[in-house]
């Protein structure tokens, strides 16, 4: 009867330990590179989003001979009030006119972001570097902005990237030359480099055009 008998052997403490060490060091490698990957994502979408916009400013400023409103122009325009400026500034491109199907959301935006606002803060920021002042009378563009438009630089919008902060100098500073492009996203400096990804309608912004 004996020799009919199995006998059933459980883990030993120490190869269960060895096994919780192997699931902790695979873990230490995937998580990481998941993580990456979705920046690496994110960055891709958000590069796409902005040639798409792009194109629908460009497509629009054909057709009115001027690129839509920035969200600050149409704030002094009193066009839409200041909860609004982000999202209202890219519905010109959608409404009357489909230039584009639909408004897109930045994938960067924080929870901190949110708390401020619901709406504009999941918005890219377009602005336009020179506010059409003629139509304010008796007031002239600032040197920014007017630095700015004369090294060619109508318009441009930007994502916080990343680093999901928004720093100084900011991109109209950069475009009139005031101030170093210290500012702009940069992969080879790794994926979560400090600055913003920006597009302007001289193309992607990267501190050397």
């Amino acid at each position: 009867m004996n020799g009919n008998r199995t006998h059933k052997r459980a883990f030993t403490l120490i190869e269960l330990l060895i096994v919780v060490a192997i699931i902790a060091i695979l873990a230490a490698i995937a998580v990481p590179n998941f993580l990456e990957a979705q920046t690496r994502s994110k960055i891709a979408r958000t590069k796409a989003d902005m040639r798409t916009v792009a194109t629908a400013i460009e497509e629009y400023t054909v057709d009115y001979n001027r690129p839509p409103f920035g969200d600050q122009e149409g704030i002094r325009r009193s066009v839409w009030p200041a909860s609004v400026d982000r999202e209202a500034a890219m519905a010109q491109l959608t409404t009357p006119i489909a230039y584009i199907t639909s408004i897109p959301l930045d994938p960067f935006t924080t929870k901190q972001a949110l708390r401020f606002s619901t709406n504009k803060r999941r918005v890219y920021i377009y602005k336009v570097t020179k506010m059409f002042w003629a139509d304010f009378a008796g007031t002239a563009p600032n040197e920014v902005d007017q630095n700015a438009y004369n090294n060619g630089y109508v318009w441009y919008m930007n994502s916080s990237g990343p680093w999901q902060k928004n720093v100084n100098p900011n991109p109209q500073k950069m475009f009139s030359g005031l101030y170093p492009p210290d500012g702009v996203y940069d992969a080879t400096n790794g994926t979560t480099s400090l600055g913003m990804i920006i597009r302007s309608n001289k193309g992607e912004y990267t501190g050397q055009n």
